[in-house]
């Protein structure tokens, strides 16, 4: 329990900066996932597969320029996100959304162990402005539901 804790503040603190504004708002999900971390962490890291390897039928397409990478969702949505990091030693990325409604937008998923043969995966994005929070709730939410499914069946 005590390095679930400590991971969960590990991703709290990496997503906040000096220069991160005052009230942002922050979703949180933690999904179970019973594949190894070492399995998980493997299509997280692949930032620009998203739509094959993480989130297949919630994403189409992904589209690299530079470390910007362009999201096209089924329902015609379309995000730009440049990833800031990718952390293999702590199983963490950190991107932000660029253009678009936010103001202000960072956002992690870090893989954890849980358990002898599971991950958890915690997706924690801080954001502005609040009006912003059903829509990336909703979507956070079954970003993990769509996750979950597909790398528990490979």
């Amino acid at each position: 329990m005590m390095v679930e804790l400590a991971s969960i503040a590990a991703v709290a603190m990496a997503s906040i900066s000096s220069d991160e504004p005052a009230n942002v708002k922050v979703v949180t999900t933690e999904t179970i996932i019973a594949a190894p971390p070492a399995k998980v962490w493997d299509a997280v890291r692949d930032v620009y597969a998203v739509d094959t390897r993480l989130v297949p039928g919630m994403v189409t397409k992904v589209e690299r320029a530079g470390d910007v990478r362009t999201v096209t969702f089924t329902n015609g949505f379309v995000v730009k996100e440049r990833i800031i990091a990718v952390d293999d030693r702590s199983r963490r990325i950190t991107y932000s959304a660029v253009g678009g409604k936010a103001t202000y937008h960072v956002a992690t998923m870090q893989v954890t162990a849980n358990g002898r043969d599971g991950s958890k995966v915690i997706w924690q994005t801080r954001f502005l402005p609040a009006e912003l929070e059903p829509f990336i709730s909703q979507n956070m939410q079954a970003g993990s539901t769509v996750m979950k499914a597909h790398l528990e069946t490979q």
